[in-house]
């Protein structure tokens, strides 16, 4: 059987982890990256502005190089931030302020170089508030993500536990129901013979089944013989149809019963017209019933297979391990009741022996006494 996840689904495909690792990669970039960013930028902004200047003569605006502070310090965070900062406020000065091509600053451009370098802190500041804010938002995000998948792990583990309880309880109510209603035909059954025929019944009506037949194994010629069956409530007479009726030793050309009385152990039948186990006498004969699910559920006498109990289904849901659990406690029932009839049947043969004996012993002492009389009479 496949092992799935503990919610009893297939894992997810790698196409939804796909995203989350392009939106780490873009949330963390790598350190070189975030700095080779802030570079580009810079310069891309420079060679904007002189493109500006050459072909509109337009005045160099600093609100560009506060754009590309602010989309630096976004990417990167604070300490890239700052570079770009700091690469603007060279830039600024050296290619737009003048004078132009130097370091030099002259006292009248000062209010206007602080101006801009208080401006670009203060956007570089935001930017790397609003990547904060966001990185948080993330985390948080993420971290209630787990928890919720930790909450639906448990969740799930409890639904499993609460089915497995419901299952077992289930089998349990079975096998107690089965024993009470056992117990009473036990006590009311008028012959052992429908003592059998009312457990099989009894399975059927419990495991909603078709019908209910009880073989027994005979090692001696490694043939099967039917001891009783039964149709829902009532009783059912030998099918001279089936299979096994006709050839006794049919059975051993069955892997599924081959499985059955080798192993003790049951054998699971969900698609008999797909199963290659299934013998093609036994595929005709169940297609005729309207069979396609089949349960084979050995009897057992002290680990010694005695024979097996069939259990016909028409169309229905796959068998639940529960359900196999129940068979097999109404099949040791049903051993038990074999073994009671066995015994009644071994009483009433002590019985019949022990009033032979007696009537021999009477016979014998009848004669005895009437030889000895002849005897007398004749001397």
């Amino acid at each position: 059987m496949v092992f799935r996840n503990r919610d009893n689904r297939m894992p997810k495909s790698d196409t939804s982890a796909k995203p989350k690792a392009s939106a780490l990669w873009w949330s963390r970039p790598p350190e070189s990256l975030r700095y080779g960013v802030v570079v580009l930028s810079i310069v891309a902004t420079v060679i904007s502005l002189w493109w500006m200047d050459a072909v509109f003569h337009a005045a160099p605006h600093v609100s560009m190089f506060l754009c590309a502070i602010m989309f630096s310090a976004w990417f990167g965070g604070v300490r890239p931030g700052l570079l770009a900062i700091a690469l603007a406020l060279l830039a600024f000065k050296y290619y737009f302020l003048p004078p132009t091509h130097s370091w030099h600053v002259e006292a009248a451009q000062l209010p206007r170089l602080i101006v801009f370098a208080l401006s670009a802190l203060f956007v570089g500041s935001l930017s790397a508030a609003q990547r904060s804010a966001t990185e948080s938002l993330r985390r948080a995000r993420d971290d209630q993500q787990k928890i919720n998948e930790e909450l639906r792990g448990e969740i799930l583990e409890r639904k499993h536990a609460e089915d497995a309880l419901r299952a077992s309880e289930q089998v349990t109510r079975g096998q107690a129901e089965a024993l009470a209603q056992n117990l009473d035909i036990l006590a009311t059954a008028p012959a052992p013979e429908n003592l059998i025929g009312q457990m099989l019944s009894t399975i059927g009506r419990l495991l909603n089944a078709q019908s209910v037949t009880l073989w027994l194994l005979d090692k001696q010629n490694g043939s099967l013989v039917l001891r009783a069956a039964a149709e829902g409530k009532n009783f059912a007479a030998a099918d001279s149809e089936h299979p096994f009726i006709k050839d006794a030793s049919a059975w051993k050309e069955d892997k599924v019963l081959q499985e059955t009385v080798f192993t003790g152990v049951p054998a699971v039948v969900e698609e008999i017209e797909g199963d290659p186990r299934v013998s093609n006498p036994i595929r005709d004969y169940f297609r005729s019933k309207g069979t396609k699910k089949f349960l084979a559920i050995p009897t057992l006498i002290e680990g010694d297979v005695k024979g097996f109990i069939g259990i016909r289904h028409g169309d229905r849901p796959s068998y639940r391990p529960e359900e196999i659990e129940l068979a097999q406690a109404l099949a040791h029932q049903a051993m038990f009741a074999i073994q009671l009839n066995q015994f009644a049947e071994q009483s009433q043969q002590a019985a019949v022996l022990e009033e032979r004996n007696r009537m021999a012993r009477d016979i014998h002492d009848t004669l005895a006494q009437g030889f000895m009389g002849v005897i007398i009479q004749l001397e």
